[in-house]
């Protein structure tokens, strides 16, 4: 099973939690991973948002060649794209992303390539959020926090699209609103596309971040924990169990307090 690549916790972190070796089971990694892409699914899915950082962008697809165990990338055309763009080919690796950018011919990927494959079609990139303008210079973005404003398009009525100047535009970051300065979004019905990046992101070395990256990470742990916890139970959370003439009562389980208050400050609330 392909981890997923919106998660705030990895195996690596996840594993000593659950007192658990690598390799020590034999489906252990396994576990690991569903454990971990049921936490992702399970946070989205309650709090109604995109969480961890990620590009929306329109998709490009050029021709590429992969090395096998590398994560190097050897192709041309790539300053048209961005750090975090998703990944999409047959030879690429399930939930990859561009990692980094050196140069115009050469790109790092987040995972490792399976085998040496030449020449092969790629498409980077997923697509815009749509909207709809209402003829003044604000706009909304739906998800935040807001990282960065790649670009902003009018679409045509015969299918093309007009570039937004974006030049020197405000952005609230927190709440993903954006005010241009030297333009409007012309009024319309899902005819605004937004190319940018928006949700959490980790701090480092390089970057400030977001200080609840770190409030969803404990999160992600512990909801991991219950995930995983629950598969080696084989009743899961069910009521009853009867197992020949012996039964028993479990109070039917709902995520635990502290996962629910976790949860709420995170959920959108339009």
């Amino acid at each position: 099973m392909p981890l997923t690549a919106h998660a705030f916790i990895t195996p690596e972190g996840l594993l000593p939690r659950m007192k658990r070796v690598e390799g020590a089971e034999d489906d252990i990694e396994r576990r690991i991973d569903e454990a971990i892409n049921g936490c992702a699914s399970f946070l989205e899915r309650v709090t109604r948002r995109r969480l961890k950082a990620r590009n929306y962008r329109t998709a490009t697809t050029t021709t590429v060649t992969f090395a096998a165990s590398s994560t190097q990338v050897v192709g041309n055309a790539f300053d048209l794209l961005e750090v975090g763009d998703d990944i999409l080919s047959l030879y690429a690796p399930v939930g990859a992303q561009i990692a980094s950018i050196d140069s115009f011919a050469i790109l790092q990927m987040t995972r490792k390539a399976a085998a040496n494959e030449s020449n092969r079609s790629v498409t980077f990139g997923s697509e815009p959020i749509t909207l709809s303008g209402d003829g003044t210079s604000e706009l909304y973005c739906p998800e935040f926090p807001l990282v960065e404003l790649f670009a902003a398009y009018y679409k045509n009525t015969d299918g093309s699209r007009t570039a937004i100047d974006t030049d020197n535009a405000v952005l609230e970051r927190s709440t993903g609103r954006i005010r241009l300065m030297q333009d409007i979004f012309p009024v319309g019905s899902m005819n605004i596309d937004l190319e940018v990046r928006a949700g959490y992101v980790a701090p480092s070395t390089t970057s400030l971040g977001h200080q609840e990256w770190y409030d969803l990470e404990a999160l992600s742990f512990r909801v991991a924990e219950i995930f995983f916890a629950d598969a080696l139970n084989l009743r899961g959370r069910t009521e009853n169990m009867s197992v020949g003439a012996v039964s028993a009562s479990f109070g039917l389980s709902d995520m635990p307090a502290d996962v629910q208050a976790g949860v709420r400050r995170f959920m959108r609330l339009f």
